[in-house]
């Protein structure tokens, strides 16, 4: 049973430990994994369908809104009916909702990804209850950012352009984003932007560890995270709060961040069709599960993991469970992977440039996509 994966060295790692487990468990089988970059994955996955009856990948680990899309193109089989029976028996109901394309479960949930809001309480010293709060307060020290995240990234940004409204979605459940809404956001970051070295931490390579190292220093109060840097702001020595993200303004209603969900799903050519079915349920157990969630700090899909303490004790967790709950999720059948590249190319304008864009830039930019 051939596995493919884009996840990183550590993670890939903890991956292949449990697959090899896993064969030596079933006796019948052996398990290779192989490891690809996000675009390499996806082309790998586009050209299954071209190699009917000779599947180079049995089994993928992909992000949870891949999966319609895959599906819509023949290349993902759907799960049967006893397999369908035990996930609802074992998972959360956002995790199988997240894999479920109309009556079609596609995948098995591995493991859950959401943003946060980490602060470090000696700098804010009240929770804040909105971004203009942090971007506002004068009691921070001269030469600390108050606020960073990756202007890239659609699920850093979309959950600041929270609105009285609430969030707004298609029909198919995918994000819609307003120009009126990006060009708000934009004015209420760009005073922070003319501070010194304020527009690095916004945009460029390696961002997370740039953030945690401004953290650590004391020289950036907050920034938008994902649980996999725990352990590196335990590291740190600062004090750090971990909250779901604020609305952008006072008096806001969240939006709340975008849930990813990482997923085995099973290609439909696979010439082992069963095994790679038994190999994707035992992921999904209890002992494997929890191993692969703990180390790669991931939030978990089992419902039992919530009723044990172990698996909230570490500082910070419960924070990212709290933004877990209020978060949501790409549908499969969704048009947002779609919806979030149209997102990303406005964004790539504006972040791209090596000083903070000025409002013409900013309009120019809008204007170049199609948005409401």
């Amino acid at each position: 049973v051939t596995v493919a994966t884009s996840w990183g060295p550590l993670a890939a790692s903890v991956l292949h430990q449990e697959l090899l487990s896993i064969a030596r468990d079933l006796k019948t089988v052996d398990v290779d994994l192989q490891v690809y970059s996000v675009a390499a994955l996806q082309d790998l996955l586009a050209r299954q369908l071209a190699t009917q009856g000779s599947a180079t990948v049995d089994l993928a680990i992909v992000p949870n809104d891949w999966l319609g899309r895959l599906a819509q193109r023949g290349v993902l089989a759907e799960l049967p009916a006893s397999r369908v029976a035990f996930l609802q028996s074992e998972l959360v109901g956002q995790a199988l909702l997240a894999v479920t394309d109309r009556d079609r479960v596609l995948g098995y949930p591995l493991s859950a990804d959401v943003l946060a809001f980490v602060y470090n309480p000696r700098l804010l010293t009240a929770r804040p209850q909105s971004l203009e709060d942090v971007l506002e307060d004068d009691s921070l020290p001269p030469g600390v950012i108050p606020f960073a995240c990756d202007l890239l990234s659609p699920y850093h940004v979309l959950p600041l352009l929270a609105s009285t409204d609430g969030p707004t979605v298609d029909d198919t459940g995918a994000p819609i984003v307003r120009r009126a809404e990006l060009d708000a956001l934009f004015s209420c970051l760009s005073p922070l932007w003319q501070r010194p070295g304020a527009w690095r931490p916004f945009r460029g390579d390696d961002l997370e560890s740039l953030h945690v190292q401004l953290f650590a220093e004391g020289r950036l109060a907050s920034f938008l995270a994902g649980p996999w840097l725990l352990e590196a702001l335990e590291l740190t020595g600062q004090p750090f709060v971990v909250v779901p993200i604020p609305p952008a303004a006072p008096g806001a209603a969240s939006a709340g961040a975008l849930v990813g969900y990482q997923c085995a799903a099973i290609v439909q050519y696979s010439p082992w069709l069963d095994l790679t079915l038994e190999v994707g349920a035992r992921l999904v157990g209890a002992e494997v599960n929890d191993r692969l969630n703990r180390t790669t700090r991931r939030l978990p899909v089992r419902a039992d993991a919530y009723r044990s303490r172990e698996s909230v004790r570490a500082p910070g967790t419960l924070g990212f469970l709290s933004a877990l709950e209020q978060g949501r999720f790409l549908p499969a059948g969704s048009s947002g992977q779609q919806r979030l590249q149209e997102i990303s190319n406005v964004l790539s304008r504006l972040a791209l440039r090596p000083g903070p864009p000025n409002d013409c830039e900013v309009a120019e930019a809008l204007a170049a996509e199609a948005l409401p």
